[in-house]
């Protein structure tokens, strides 16, 4: 009875089930059908999965570099300015992963107060690195060198040590723990764009960096070679 109160003055035409939707009976026909109904579904998919391929071939393919410096600067240094700074130090290391070349990545981190969010962005990167310990080759310009070592005595809590002193040589500061590549001869033609001043230390295997020994010694061997060779006559 409610029923018949609630379809009164319907059509009993309009209450006949639609008629059956035929699947296309071709191949085209399902082809262009799945087209326009499910077209930017479809494209979707292609683009994540090409994002997901990319990505897996960037990290099976990645050659991870024989040493890893972070550079703190003032000024900011584009990679190609950096390049010559990695090729001079790369003639001092060794292929230690087996891939027949020395690589040496340098990250540089622009350190410098007036530049407030640069600054700060780069102070987490350098300090999660610290977090990781899995740098422990750093350099800085005069001024960048000042502020992360302001910065890091507050931070060391009565532990004044965070570098590990060098070998005696020409170029290492009194306190034995930094190289300053100032007046080295091999830097004709880099310092058009790179700091005359570039102090180079290597941070001690303890506290976070604790388990980083192997990663120690090989930044220490880098760096002492590099050193030596300021004295030594070139091979070019």
């Amino acid at each position: 009875m409610a029923r018949e109160w609630l379809l009164r003055g319907v059509d009993p035409e309009e209450l006949k089930p639609d008629k059956k939707i035929e699947a296309p009976a071709t191949p085209k026909g399902w082809l262009e059908n799945f087209w326009y109904h499910h077209k930017w579904t479809f494209l979707g998919g292609v683009f994540l999965a090409v994002i997901l391929i990319v990505l897996v071939t960037q990290l099976i393919t990645r050659d991870t570099p024989d040493y890893h410096v972070v550079l703190m600067t003032k000024q900011s240094y584009l990679q190609p300015e950096l390049a010559a700074m990695e090729d001079l130090l790369a003639k001092y290391g060794e292929d230690l992963d087996g891939d027949g070349k020395v690589e040496v990545t340098i990250q540089n981190c622009r350190i410098a107060k007036e530049t407030n969010q640069q600054h700060n962005s780069s102070f987490q990167i350098v300090q999660a690195h610290l977090m990781a310990g899995d740098v422990l080759l750093f350099a800085w310009d005069e001024s960048a060198y000042e502020l992360f070592m302001g910065s890091l005595d507050n931070a060391l809590e009565g532990d004044n040590t965070f570098l590990t002193p060098l070998p005696a040589a020409t170029g290492v500061n009194e306190d034995g723990t930094l190289y300053d590549w100032t007046g080295d001869p091999r830097l004709v033609g880099l310092l058009e764009n790179l700091p005359d001043t570039v102090y180079f230390g290597v941070r001690d295997a303890k506290g976070t960096a604790a388990d980083s020994v192997q990663l120690h010694q090989e930044s220490m061997d880098l760096l002492t070679k590099f050193m030596e060779g300021r004295d030594q006559p070139s091979k070019e």
